[in-house]
């Protein structure tokens, strides 16, 4: 196995890998051709001219598989990372981040599928994306872990396909690495805050909006002894039982966020 630095946009370095093992592939689609040369076989044994037909159906597709053979050679120059923070948040969700890189002029298609720690809760592990010749691709996925403690990722394992798709190469990336899990701080000073502002409507702290003696019309509330007479909304005062007065605030307060006055209820 060869590796060389590559600085991934996590907090630390990550190895860029070559594949530790390969191994060819027999593809879906390849069952299905054979199931249909077969079956022109048995139609030839009825009818002899389609023996004919059949034959071409064959060549055709070991000619194929062959080109597919040529092609696939240069997956050996595909090479694989993974970008992780060493350290995750609990119970959180946290971005891994798989690096596939092409070093051939030949796109592929890629399946690939990682192996995170057992008691991460994580999504989808299958991962397509089209890798381009002499380019990259960046599938990832979020994990949660649910307990405290040092982990390991496992290896990472790749499925190319190219040209007609008959065959594959699957290769296995050695990406085993640890990382450790440690409480959410910016969940845990979330909770703090919140817990604050409890204690402190507890002991009678409020807040209060500071209403200034604006020209720009606010609400309506009902008039109260020591409230000046000139703020009155007569007209609505018409249609009410008690009379109203009108809360006025400044134009420089409605175009931006409230002010907050602290009071203490005694």
């Amino acid at each position: 196995m060869s590796s060389r630095p590559f600085q991934s946009q996590g907090s630390r370095w990550h190895d860029e890998h070559t594949a530790d093992r390969r191994r060819w592939l027999l593809t879906q689609r390849f069952g299905a051709a054979v199931a249909v040369g077969a079956m022109w076989l048995l139609l030839g044994a009825l009818y002899l001219p389609l023996v004919w037909l059949d034959l071409l159906w064959w060549v055709a597709l070991i000619t194929a598989a062959i080109a597919d053979i040529g092609l696939l050679r240069r997956a050996d120059r595909v090479t694989a990372s993974r970008s992780v923070s060493a350290i995750l948040s609990l119970g959180a969700g946290n971005r891994v981040e798989l690096v596939l890189r092409n070093r051939s002029g030949q796109e592929f298609e890629v399946i690939a599928r990682d192996e995170p720690p057992l008691d991460f809760d994580s999504g989808e592990l299958r991962l397509h994306c089209r890798l381009p010749g002499s380019g990259e691709c960046r599938p990832g996925y979020d994990v949660t872990p649910r307990r405290r403690g040092d982990y390991s990722f496992g290896p990472l394992d790749v499925r190319l396909t190219t040209g007609f798709g008959l065959l594959g190469r699957q290769l296995r990336f050695d990406l085993a690495e640890s990382v450790k899990v440690y409480p959410n701080l910016a969940a845990i000073r979330k909770y703090q805050l919140s817990a604050k502002k409890e204690r402190l409507r507890d002991i009678g702290v409020r807040s209060l909006r500071a209403l200034s003696m604006g020209t720009e019309f606010e609400s309506l509330r009902t008039y109260v002894s020591g409230d000046e007479l000139r703020r009155i909304d007569w007209k609505a005062t018409q249609d009410a039982t008690s009379p109203s007065r009108a809360s006025m605030t400044s134009s420089a307060a409605s175009t931006s966020s409230s002010r907050l006055t602290w009071a203490v209820r005694c």
